[in-house]
């Protein structure tokens, strides 16, 4: 792989994290670890787990905006065992969302 990145003086602190929701929750960090690798700029991958299993969603770290915005674009939409995963930026400045997360009713 050609790694010629060209960082054209961008700051260090300007990384920017991918919120990835709709997870298959038998997938583990190696999947989804698996399913960026091909994107650049992604720096690391972290996906929350309880009891064995992922919570439904993951964060995905990338070196800026420009990778975080091509990480989006490859995998908001991708269809997963049935489950079409959300991605979008992760606002790390705004820790509130403006709904609480409720489990979704299984039938």
């Amino acid at each position: 792989s050609s790694s010629s990145s060209s960082s054209s003086s961008s700051s260090s602190s300007s990384s920017a994290t991918v919120y990835l929701t709709n997870l298959p929750k038998r997938l583990s960090k190696a999947d989804v670890t698996w399913l960026v690798e091909e994107i650049p700029g992604v720096v690391s991958v972290r996906v929350p787990k309880r009891g064995g299993k992922n919570m439904g969603y993951a964060f995905v770290k990338c070196d800026g905006a420009a990778s975080a915005t091509a990480t989006i674009d490859a995998l908001n939409g991708l269809e997963l065992e049935g489950n079409a995963l959300l991605a979008e930026l992760a606002r790390a400045e705004t820790k509130e969302k403006e709904e609480p997360p409720s489990p979704s009713p299984s039938p």
